[in-house]
């Protein structure tokens, strides 16, 4: 009786063993040789920039008159604001060059004199140009080239 019980204690323990490996060879090495889903990357749009031609402006102060050469560039949201600034760029010009006319060379020799100078322009250019277009989408203001003399 005792062998009896033995031989089926191994037995079952043969069978649990035998299922053990089932698993591990046919569900669970199958799973890891599966390729993982990954979802696809979102594809960023490239940025747009707009680049105006060079201002070149006086700027007085007590020392007296300073020359500031400024060449700016606009990252913009959309092909449309694109079209909007090239249509109406005599009236972007005349509104960069009423910006610079508040400024006196000091300030914005400083980074945070070029960055508050930035975001004015970001607002004065964001203003609509038509009272039946839509407002341009400027995303960020750009100084590629910025020469107080």
């Amino acid at each position: 009786m005792r062998v009896l019980r033995n031989f089926f204690i191994a037995l079952l323990l043969l069978a649990v063993l035998a299922g053990a490996g089932y698993y591990y060879w046919f569900v669970y090495a199958a799973r890891a040789a599966m390729p993982e889903t990954t979802k696809p990357e979102a594809v960023l749009p490239a940025p747009r920039f707009f680049a105006l031609e060079p201002f070149t402006v006086t700027l007085n102060d007590q020392r007296g008159p300073h020359i500031l050469y400024l060449e700016i560039t606009l990252q913009l949201v959309d092909d449309e604001t694109e079209s909007l600034l090239a249509m109406y760029m005599p009236e972007v010009r005349n509104r960069v060059l009423a910006e610079l006319a508040k400024y006196e060379p000091g300030p914005i020799q400083t980074p945070e004199g070029r960055q508050n100078l930035a975001d004015a322009f970001k607002q004065v250019l964001s203003k609509s140009y038509h009272a039946e277009r839509s407002q341009p989408q400027i995303e960020r203001v750009l100084f590629t080239a910025f020469v107080v003399q």
